[in-house]
């Protein structure tokens, strides 16, 4: 499928990005990168990596350039409305975020991101509702239960929010 010599790089890649070393693995996707132009999970890892480093608008970029290659691929989409969504660009990120459901409905991620993006816009009952769906999907995320139970609070939907919190 890619080239042998930057399969290895992408998983030394991988193997550096668990470990935490964050810019030798943004190195090792590079080296994938330019080896294969075509490896769309390299380009992926590689935003990840960006986005752990706090470089935005980089993964960004980089999330884009996979999306070029494989335009429909509902990680790609999802990963692109959440860089947007963390640099407040909230109302881009529930375009992607939407895409990224409608390419898989079963997407829990997409919905929780989805969910961040609506509060960042004030829409707290629809993203109280995509938290649901995202909770619905995936019951053992705290991480959905937590961020519902934000909304709910700023909803003043106390008793509920400490519910979703417990």
């Amino acid at each position: 499928m890619y080239n042998k010599k930057a399969a290895r790089y992408y998983e030394q890649g991988r193997a550096l990005h668990q470990k935490g070393k964050l810019s030798d693995s943004e190195r090792a996707y590079k080296k994938a990168i330019r080896i294969s132009p075509e490896f769309v999970p390299a380009y992926n890892n590689l935003g990840n990596v960006l986005l752990d480093r706090g470089r935005l608008k980089q993964a960004t970029d980089t999330y884009r350039k996979a999306l070029n290659l494989s335009p429909d691929h509902p990680m790609l989409l999802n990963n692109l409305g959440n860089a947007l969504q963390l640099q407040g660009e909230n109302k881009k990120a529930v375009r992607w975020l939407n895409k990224a459901i409608s390419k898989n409905p079963n997407y829990a991620d997409a919905y929780n991101n989805l969910g961040n993006a609506l509060v960042g816009l004030r829409q707290l009952a629809e993203a109280v509702a995509s938290y649901d769906t995202a909770i619905e999907l995936q019951p053992s995320s705290p991480e959905f239960y937590f961020n519902r139970g934000c909304a709910l609070n700023d909803l003043d939907k106390l008793e509920a929010a400490v519910g979703s919190y417990e």
